[in-house]
Parts: structure tokens; C-alpha cells; sequence
């Protein structure tokens, strides 16, 4: 049975809309294509987490990869008046890196296929509700939470770029509730730089849709490795900043903080007085306009 003749508490009293069954049969029909063919689905933000993990399934492992864009509300920020104003600078990044794949690998870059965005976020009281219960996040609506709704929606696995569960080598592990619960609900890979299939092992877990490829590795690793292999001026493109200022990353929030590389023209190392501001208020929850 198709996605869309699924039972479905969509948008609205009566469910998705007639333009989101049209996305959600177009992939389904793209899914069906792909089957035999061993894709890597892959969810692709332009950040620097996701793409090392694009390349590596590209390059290292030599797969088919299909990048995935979840454009619709993936967390509570939309509820608080926190939209992330980074759509254009992560497409701009994707757009340059996927330009970058064909002029420096053009042997692979008919295998990276084109990006496919999605506006319509499957509802899935279950797994919302199960994520809550285990306490990960302080609000109901994450993107990780957002990714298991749709993943078991379309009913594929698909790899997320998270780095660093373990944090940099000889440093104290990280302490966050996010990392602490993966670090014991991963199935560890006997072979960390080597292996892009790291799955939860309870099968009932609301996440056990997605793959954590990276997860065990750090990001100053992921950059090493992708020196030594010579595409680590391809995640110099990357975009990873959630609140950029005039073309600027604003140095201030999560993504900037734990970033390994400046942003694209970026040569100032600190945050500017408006970028704290903006910051300040965001920590209040107040309503931030571009």
C-alpha cells in the first residue's frame, strides 16, 4: 500500500493536503524505483555532519547516495517565534559542494543523485511521544524525533550526520542526555572509520529507522580523515551556522559553537555585538525577524 492511502494524521482536520500526497506519492514512486539498487538514503542539510557523511558513502564506500532535505518544521523553535534562517545559505552549500563533486570526482558524481526536498512532515504521535519519554531534548519537537517520523513513514532507514557522541579523543565524554543515551543504545562498530551501517539495537526504539554511521568518530577526526583521502576542501564549503547575519555566520549558536572550520568567507573568529543581541533575545524566546 502506498504512503499516502495510509491511515494519517496529517495537516489539518483532514489529514495532508492535496499537494502533500502529491509529494508523498512521487516519492514513494521513486522508492520503488530504487529498491534493487542499494541506495543510501541520506538526510543532507550543506552542514559540516551530514556532508562528511554524503562524501564518505560517495567516495569512500562507493555508493548511490540520495540526499534528503527535510524543509517543513523539524522542532519547537517555529512554536516559539525561533525559525532557523539558514534554508538558502544550506542550499547555496549543497549547490557548491555538489558542484565541486563533479569537477573533482567526476567518476562518482552521477552516483550523488539529486536532492529531494520534502515540505510535509509525517505526524506521529508514537514516536513524538516516545522520544519525550526518553527525555533527550528539552522540547517535544526535534529534528532527530522529526527524521524517525519520517523515516518509518516512508518506511526506509536512512543515515544522519551526527558526529561526536564520544567527543574528541583524550577530552571527557560529552555529558548531554542526546549523546549519553546513544552512546548505550548504538550497537558499536568493531571498526569506527570503516562502517556506515551503526543502527540501535532495540528494534522498538522510536529511532531505529536511522543509521548513525559517524556517530563513534569526532568532528577533528572526520576532518583528518578527509584531509588525508583530499576532499576536505569540499567540507570547507559547508554551511552549519542557524541564525546567519548579513551573509555571516553569527558565531553564537550550537552549530557555530561546535564547528571545526570557519564558514565560507568567514575571517572574523568572534561574534559581533548584534550577533550577541540576537542571541540574547533568542535565549528568552523572544521573536527574532531577519
Amino acid at each position: 500500500m502506498l504512503a499516502y492511502e495510509r491511515k494519517q494524521q496529517g495537516r489539518g482536520f483532514f489529514g495532508p493536503s492535496r499537494k502533500d500526497n502529491r509529494e508523498i506519492k512521487a516519492f514513494d514512486a521513486l522508492i520503488a524505483q530504487q529498491r534493487d539498487k542499494n541506495i543510501a538514503y541520506v538526510f543532507w542539510t550543506g552542514g559540516f555532519d551530514s556532508s562528511y557523511g554524503v562524501l564518505r558513502l560517495l567516495l569512500d564506500e562507493k555508493r548511490i547516495v540520495q540526499p534528503l532535505y527535510l524543509k517543513g518544521a523539524v522542532d519547537s523553535g517555529i512554536f516559539q517565534g525561533l525559525h532557523r534562517a539558514n534554508r538558502t545559505y544550506e542550499k547555496k552549500a549543497r549547490d557548491q559542494i555538489e558542484a565541486q563533486i563533479k569537477q573533482q570526482y567526476s567518476a562518482r558524481a552521477s552516483d550523488l543523485l539529486p536532492v529531494q526536498e520534502f515540505d510535509y512532515m509525517p505526524k506521529d504521535k508514537a514516536i513524538v511521544n516516545a522520544v519525550q519519554h526518553l527525555k533527550l531534548f528539552p522540547a517535544r519537537f526535534n529534528q532527530y524525533e522529526a527524521m524517525a517520523r519520517f523515516a518509518k513513514f516512508y518506511r526506509i532507514q536512512v543515515h544522519v550526520g551526527v558526529i561526536g557522541i564520544e567527543g574528541e579523543k583524550g577530552a571527557p565524554l560529552p555529558t548531554d542526555a542526546w549523546g549519553t543515551h546513544l552512546r548505550s543504545a548504538l550497537q558499536r562498530p568493531q571498526n569506527v572509520l570503516h562502517t556506515s551501517y551503526v543502527t540501535i539495537a532495540d528494534q522498538k526504539h522510536p529511532m531505529s529507522n536511522l543509521i548513525f554511521p559517524t556517530a563513534f568518530s569526532s568532528k577533528r577526526r572526520a576532518l583528518a580523515g578527509a584531509t588525508q583521502k583530499g576532499y576536505d576542501n569540499i567540507l570547507r564549503l559547508t554551511w552549519s551556522c542557524w541564525y546567519p547575519i548579513n551573509g555571516k555566520a553569527c558565531k553564537t549558536c550550537d552549530m557555530c559553537r561546535h564547528r571545526v572550520l570557519p564558514h565560507p568567507g568567514d575571517t572574523n573568529t568572534k561574534p559581533s555585538a548584534d550577533a550577541l543581541l540576537r542571541a540574547f533575545l533568542r535565549n528568552h524566546r523572544q521573536i527574532i525577524k531577519k
